[in-house]
């Protein structure tokens, strides 16, 4: 899934070996998946749309698919994502709701 800017639809280019949003910079999903299996931390913004994980490499939401979407929420409910300080959102993520307990 690319995004759509006021310039069109972007696409996935290729910078080293991973792929980037040529609108936005963003990692491509696979890349955010990736580091979530293999530990690496994933820091929370104060944007319900961005991350930063393994060190400053951006992603943002809007280029998950829904069935991404639902594999992050189920890796996050799972508490298999390793969230750096504070240790969980301080906005969660636009596609994700706070459980009501």
């Amino acid at each position: 899934m690319s995004a759509v800017s006021a310039y069109g639809a972007a696409e996935w280019i290729a910078r080293g070996s991973e792929l980037h949003c040529s609108y936005c910079g963003s990692c491509h999903p696979k890349e955010v998946f990736k580091a979530i299996e293999a530990g690496k931390s994933i820091t929370p913004t104060d944007k319900s749309f961005k991350i930063y994980f393994d060190g400053m490499r951006k992603f943002y939401f809007q280029h998950f698919s829904v069935e991404e979407k639902k594999r992050f929420i189920a890796l996050y409910n799972d508490k298999a994502i390793l969230l750096n300080y504070p240790g969980h959102f301080y906005v969660i993520p636009f596609f994700m709701t706070r459980a009501v307990v």
